[in-house]
């Protein structure tokens, strides 16, 4: 049992890293294909709105998997240290 909640622990750890480097490119993108045409008065498009409307859709649900696998994080070492 302490096994598969040290895999479990390690396992959201991965996730949280890996959905880490996803929220930072994710902010990149936003930046650099929405917001500076914008501020550059360029063409704004339907798109582009929409473009913007869906990224930070995803940096939204980005951090909603981050609070959860933080929240799994504390429940397994809370299991983990009180089978002890």
């Amino acid at each position: 049992m302490k096994y598969l909640l040290k895999l479990l622990i390690v396992l959201s750890l991965l996730i949280i890293s890996v959905v880490g480097y996803k929220l930072l490119d994710t902010y990149i993108s936003l930046k650099y294909e929405v917001e500076e045409p914008i501020a550059m008065s360029k063409n704004i498009s339907e798109i582009l709105k929409t473009k913007e409307h869906y990224i930070n859709q995803l940096i939204f649900w980005l951090w909603i998997i981050i609070g959860i696998q933080i929240i799994n994080i504390a429940l397994f070492f809370k299991i983990l240290t009180n089978n002890k």
